[in-house]
């Protein structure tokens, strides 16, 4: 347990989960002190199932590969399967901390109160511990709290409040496992992952009569195809070459299209045809969800339009008697610690933060938040690259760019929120690797080019250059490629080939994708 010392001034990280684990490991190396705060007795975030703050339900595994969900200084032991589960991610956070010395930078059962700027330099932390109230005074703080722990109920269902069914209504934060609803009726409600993933986890105890109702339909994709994760196949550099050179109707059409061939349309199961407008329709990801629906083991519906007692109304004047509404309808940011001049600074609310490359604000300065966001695909990998380069920009080993620019790529971003546009995986780490100069330079990697256009982002590809690069980082990207049998050195195929000769002929032609097309073609 870390002790507060009434002089030193350390960098305050709140928050001992993925994120706050990777910053404190972070600062140790750039020579920083860094003090991690945890609200819960143990480390871990989400994934230490036994906390308040915690959404876990028991067997749950991850969404996203080993392979991404980790660190780049520390594999998965070989026996970890594909998509770990909680318990197994919860170790690999205690051995990274064990690893790393990262336990005596940790003070638990520690409640954040307030976090203040000081009139001087630095911050002022409010806290509650076992002995009472006091506080710290920071050179620096990390906001690394999470970004699903304040869960967001619907409020415009007429009766939800006089639900009487014998399960209740309560939110996939607080989903306890199927065993609870045995011989229930149960309503789902939102088609988000933790939505579908709880309507399949249901639909598994043949006693429980699953319904899952959602406001539009989605298309879906499964979590492992064909011995192919989704992280690995949807979220790579070439597909974030498609979506800066081509327009986003053309862009989206295309990820449709691919996705039909993969895994068809949700109407060829039986649950509701999509539009066939991927940007108006949006994307969800579940492995079973869809063979449970076409064999009717989930019967889809709309969202309720009224409740009364224990019978709920749909839109269509289908009325169903149901013991149980589970609503996995989504989370709100919560950050109740933020001074109000902080909070209007930041321009806070129940979604995002006006942040730079989601770490910074241009009117703050030592002040960092990581992972509040809401991302398509796995975090772990941006959670480290959010933490190596505060640690860098804290310890004065990189600049950030004046605050001008930082604001107007803040403005963009507000305006790409207003469109609906979900945050992908392999555009959030690009962005967030080049800001702290880690993007491995495919001219400087001629030999790597096709596995880091076409092959899956995984964190080792982030230590092949820059700041905090290593020697090992080569013989680690080979060892996580080889998880599924790829090499980091794969044959393009004539599609592939195809796809950079377009986007190169395109006017808004995104960068490197003709130094791409000059070191994979043929007549190179």
């Amino acid at each position: 347990m870390a002790e507060i010392s009434k002089q030193a001034k350390p960098v305050v990280v709140l928050g001992a989960g993925p994120g706050g684990l990777a910053a404190a490991k972070a600062l140790l190396d750039e020579g920083l002190t860094p003090l991690v705060l945890e609200a819960s007795e143990d480390i871990g975030g989400q994934w230490n199932t036994t906390a308040s703050h915690s959404g876990i339900w028991p067997g749950m595994a991850t969404n996203t590969s080993k392979a991404t969900t980790v660190f780049s200084d520390l594999a998965h032991t070989e026996e970890t399967p594909m998509f770990p589960s909680a318990l197994q991610i919860g170790a690999y956070l205690h051995r990274y901390a064990d690893t790393f010395g990262l336990n005596e930078c940790v003070r638990t059962g520690v409640h954040i109160e307030l976090i203040e700027r000081q009139h001087g330099n630095g911050f002022r932390v409010h806290y509650q511990d076992r002995n009472g109230q006091t506080n710290v005074e920071a050179s620096a703080v990390v906001v690394a709290s999470g970004r699903y722990n304040k869960p967001n109920t619907p409020q415009q269902i007429e009766g939800l409040d006089s639900f009487s069914g014998r399960g209740g209504v309560i939110h996939a934060f607080d989903y306890p496992g199927s065993a609870a609803f045995a011989g229930q009726r149960v309503l789902t409600l939102g088609n988000n992952i933790s939505g579908l993933e709880i309507a399949s986890d249901l639909a598994a105890e043949p006693s429980i009569e699953v319904f899952s109702g959602c406001r539009k339909p989605r298309y879906i994709i499964k979590k492992f195809h064909e011995g192919i994760p989704a992280d690995w196949r949807f979220f790579n550099r070439a597909a974030m070459f498609i979506a800066h050179t081509l327009p986003p109707e053309a862009a989206a059409a295309g990820l449709r299209e691919q996705i039909l061939s993969l895994h068809g349309s949700p109407n060829d199961f039986g649950a509701p045809r999509p539009s066939d407008n991927l940007m108006e329709a949006g994307l969800s990801q579940c492995q079973d969800y869809l063979e449970w629906c076409s064999v009717g083991r989930i019967q889809t519906c709309g969202i309720p339009t009224k409740v009364s007692a224990g019978e709920v109304t749909f839109g269509d004047g289908r009325v169903e008697s149901i013991d149980a509404i589970i609503t996995g309808t989504g989370y709100d940011l919560n950050l109740p610690f933020l001074s109000e001049e902080l909070r209007l600074t930041l321009n806070a609310d129940n979604t995002d933060l006006d942040l730079y490359n989601y770490t910074f604000n241009p009117s703050v300065e030592r002040l960092a938040f990581i992972g509040q966001f809401q991302l398509v695909g796995p975090y772990f990998p941006v959670l480290e690259l959010q933490a190596r380069w505060i640690a860098m920009v804290f310890a004065g080993q990189r600049s950030l760019v004046e605050p001008s620019q930082m604001a107007e790529q803040v403005h963009q971003f507000r305006e790409m929120r207003k469109l609906g546009a979900p945050l992908l995986y392999h555009e959030v780490a690009v962005e967030v690797a080049i800001a702290a100069g880690l993007e491995p330079d495919i001219e400087d990697f001629p030999e790597l080019t096709a596995g880091l256009v076409f092959g899956p982002i995984i964190p080792a590809q982030f230590r092949l250059s820059g700041h905090g690069s290593h020697a090992k980082a080569r013989e680690q990207l080979d060892a996580a490629l080889a998880v599924v049998g790829q090499t980091a050195t794969p044959k393009v195929d004539v599609e592939q080939l195809g796809l950079l000769q377009m986007l190169s002929q395109q006017p808004d032609c995104a960068p490197k994708v003709a130094t791409a097309l000059a070191v994979l073609s043929p007549e190179h």
